[in-house]
């Protein structure tokens, strides 16, 4: 009987940065302005776009943009879908802002459409799984 050959017996490469063309900066003075418009957007911000489980690690990016806010006027703007009902998996983190003395420096913007990629700084926070840590980028 033959074996479909496994992951490791095929050549492959890795394919970095392979973004739809569609996730590239936006040049165009007006529809940066329509979206700035509508979302209420401040001059400047870094985007948190995703989700609220564990596993996106978005309390270390409201901890860690403490220290971006005390030396900066750059807002965190947080879109996403919030948590029904948060939980231990999905905990709901605008209580943490709060506690932080963070509200006037983080939005909260909830589900937002495809439109919204403008963001001059995107922040990943992600935990990977099999890591002793987490890894950070920044786009």
């Amino acid at each position: 009987m033959a074996m479909a050959p496994s992951w490791a017996d095929r050549a492959g490469h890795a394919v970095l940065l392979a973004a739809d063309p569609r996730f590239r900066p936006v040049t165009d003075p007006a529809e940066l302005t329509r979206v700035r418009q509508r979302y209420s957007l401040p001059a400047r911000f870094i985007l948190y776009l995703g989700g609220f489980d564990v596993r996106k690690n978005v309390p270390l990016l409201i901890k860690a943009f403490r220290g971006v806010a005390a030396r900066s006027d750059v807002t965190l703007v947080i879109a996403g879908s919030l948590p029904d009902r948060p939980s231990d998996f999905a905990p709901d983190p605008r209580p943490l802002v709060q506690q932080l003395g963070l509200s006037g420096r983080v939005r909260f913007l909830g589900l937002v459409a495809g439109e919204f990629l403008i963001a001059g700084i995107w922040v990943v926070v992600s935990a990977l799984t099999g890591t002793r840590g987490y890894r950070f980028f920044l786009t």
